[in-house]
């Protein structure tokens, strides 16, 4: 639930997507358009402008779509936020590929081992989701 907790993926995973022969070189928007397309493969239908329903939740569709398992992700309660060590990464969703974007976290020399990832860790097909901006204030 986007209103109590929030979604956090494993960096070892990111890496091996931004590998990946086709994710990696894709943008965030060119990821939420075969997002969306899965989504309405599998029954979900848009309601209204950004509104969705019937469908997976994205976690469920990125698994079936091999960019990730079940595993890479974890479920931090805002509560306990606090004491996670995470990071977040703020990038241009149209013209940043993942492949790049991942060297860019490395060369950084991040040491998290979990990321937030809008794009990834906040479920883009759920009628709550900027509930998570607004608790992460």
């Amino acid at each position: 639930d986007p209103r109590q907790e929030i979604l956090l993926v494993n960096g070892s995973a990111i890496k091996e997507f931004a590998k990946h022969p086709r994710y990696g070189k894709m943008t965030s928007h060119e990821i939420l358009d075969g997002l969306k397309a899965e989504y309405t493969r599998q029954g979900g239908r848009e309601v209204v402008e950004g509104g969705w329903e019937g469908g997976p939740t994205q976690v469920k569709i990125m698994v079936d779509l091999g960019m990730f398992q079940g595993s890479d992700f974890t479920k931090v309660k805002f509560t306990d936020l606090q004491r996670e060590d995470y990071g977040v990464w703020t990038y241009c969703w149209a013209d940043s590929p993942w492949d790049g974007m991942w060297a860019g976290v490395e060369k950084m020399d991040c040491k998290a081992h979990r990321y937030w990832f809008d794009i990834f860790c906040l479920d883009q097909f759920n009628p709550h989701k900027m509930e998570t901006i607004k608790q992460s204030n």
